[in-house]
């Protein structure tokens, strides 16, 4: 069985560290399993970490952005990820 993991990160205005962030998560990642992806949801960013996390997503295929129109707070990108993911086997979310 091949082993899957998905790992998320809820991010408002996370200018300063999604990038350093994202990238040491997928150094760990690599270390673990060959399947896996990093989804970042965007509760309404205004510092233009959002501009970030979508050239993160441009130069690894493994990272998806996905966006609230509005800030929704913690337990809406939550509910959101849980809808989102598509490596279900092991879910841990920081």
């Amino acid at each position: 069985m091949k082993t899957s993991l998905s790992i998320f990160f809820p991010m408002y205005n996370e200018r300063e560290t999604v990038e350093r962030v994202v990238d040491k998560a997928i150094q760990v990642l690599k270390t673990l399993v060959d399947d896996y992806e990093v989804v970042i949801v965007d509760d309404a960013s205004r510092d233009g970490s959002g501009q970030i996390a979508d050239e993160l997503a441009r130069q690894s295929p493994q990272v998806r952005v996905v966006r609230h129109p509005r800030n929704l707070g913690y337990g809406a990108a939550l509910r959101t990820v849980f809808r989102i993911l598509q490596r279900v086997d092991l879910l841990h979310g920081l």
